[in-house]
């Protein structure tokens, strides 16, 4: 079994049509620095193609 994730997404729109985007992440305080931060900046970048900054 694999421990579980939370991953929680916001955003606005402002102006000149900026974004600004926040990204929580919960995980497991045994998954480890490196990991953590792997899964962060994957999920971040799932995010440019529909903001259109890839």
């Amino acid at each position: 079994m694999s421990p579980a994730s939370r991953d929680l997404v916001t955003g606005a729109l402002g102006a000149d049509n900026r974004y600004l985007v926040a990204l929580l992440t919960q995980q497991p305080a045994g998954l480890g620095f490196d990991s953590g931060r792997d899964n962060v900046e994957a999920a971040a970048g799932l995010l440019l193609r529909p903001l259109s900054l890839a």
